[in-house]
C-alpha cells in the first residue's frame, strides 16, 4: 500500500471511530437488526429474490399502515420482521430480540425465526419460532399463527422449498393484516411469480452495498480527490450518525413482545 493510501486509511479510521462514539448505538444482547430490518438472514438461507421480496413487502406495509387515514392510529405500524439462525449458533431469547429491535409500531409487530442446519452444503430448515407483539396479539393469537404455519408453510415446505414456503407464509400473515385488521377490501399474491423468478440475478441489498464500504472503498483503491476527502474528515462528523444510517431508513417502530411465541418442527 502507497503512503498516500496509508495516511487515508489512517485517517479514515478514525473518522470511523468518531462516528461510531457520535452515533450513540443502542446495546443489543444479541446482533443488531440489518439495514433492510424485515429480513436478517443470518444463516445465509435466503436467495436474493427471497429477501428482497420480503424487505419491499414488509416496507411497504408498515409505511403505508402510517400514513393511510382508514386505519385508526392505535394499531398503525405493523412490521413482519424475518430472521433466520444457524442452530449451531449461540442461542437467542426471541421475546428479548424483538423487544429490543422494537418490532412493530403500537406493539404491532410479528417476528418469525426460521433455524437452519448449516452442516452440510446446503441448510436445511430445522423449526420456526413465532413471537407476537402486545398490540397484534389482541387480532392474531399464537395458536391462529401455528395454524397459519400448518397451512401454509409446512404443505409447501414438503412439495417444493423452504424459501417458497417462507414467501407464502409471509404473504398470508401480511395479507391476514392488510384485511382482517385493517379493513382492505383485499390482498393478492402470485405464486407463480415466486417460482419464476427466485433465482433471478438480483442486485445487492442495501447491507451488501453499503455508504461505508463505498467511500473506503473508493479512497482506498481509486483516484479519489484528496482535497474532497478532506472536506468529508472535516465535516462529516458534524453530520452524526448519518454516515451508516443514510442507505438505509427502515428500523422498528418501538413495539414489545410479552413472550407470546409459538415453535413448529419440522
Amino acid at each position: 500500500m502507497s503512503r498516500r493510501k496509508s495516511i487515508l486509511f489512517i485517517l479514515g479510521f478514525f473518522v470511523l471511530l468518531v462516528l461510531i462514539g457520535c452515533s450513540r448505538k443502542p446495546k443489543y444482547t444479541y446482533f443488531g437488526p440489518s439495514l433492510e430490518f424485515y429480513i436478517n438472514d443470518k444463516a445465509d438461507a435466503f436467495l436474493r429474490y427471497t429477501q428482497w421480496n420480503i424487505y419491499i413487502n414488509g416496507e411497504s406495509l408498515y409505511e403505508e399502515s402510517l400514513v393511510d387515514k382508514f386505519i385508526p392510529e392505535n394499531i398503525k405500524g405493523a412490521q413482519v420482521v424475518v430472521l433466520t439462525q444457524d442452530i449451531n449458533a449461540p442461542s437467542i431469547d426471541t421475546t428479548r430480540l424483538f423487544n429490543e429491535w422494537g418490532i412493530g409500531k403500537n406493539n404491532m409487530g410479528i417476528l418469525l425465526v426460521l433455524y437452519f442446519s448449516t452442516d452440510d452444503e446446503l441448510p436445511e430448515f430445522v423449526s420456526i419460532t413465532s413471537n407476537i407483539g402486545l398490540g397484534m396479539m389482541g387480532y392474531l393469537s399464537a395458536f391462529e399463527l401455528n395454524d397459519m404455519i400448518d397451512t401454509h408453510f409446512f404443505p409447501e415446505l414438503e412439495n417444493s422449498n423452504y424459501e417458497l414456503a417462507t414467501l407464502v407464509l409471509y404473504h398470508e400473515i401480511i395479507g391476514f393484516i392488510y384485511t382482517e385488521i385493517y379493513g382492505y377490501t383485499s390482498y393478492t399474491y402470485n405464486y407463480d411469480t415466486f417460482v419464476e423468478r427466485l433465482y433471478d440475478m438480483m442486485e445487492p441489498l442495501p447491507s451488501e452495498n453499503s455508504l461505508n464500504r463505498g467511500l473506503f472503498g473508493l479512497v482506498l483503491f481509486n483516484d479519489f480527490p484528496l482535497w474532497l476527502f478532506i472536506l468529508i474528515v472535516l465535516f462529516i462528523p458534524t453530520l452524526g450518525y448519518i454516515g451508516f444510517s443514510i442507505t438505509g431508513k427502515s428500523r422498528g417502530g418501538g413495539g414489545r413482545s410479552i413472550g407470546y411465541w409459538f415453535n413448529r418442527r419440522k
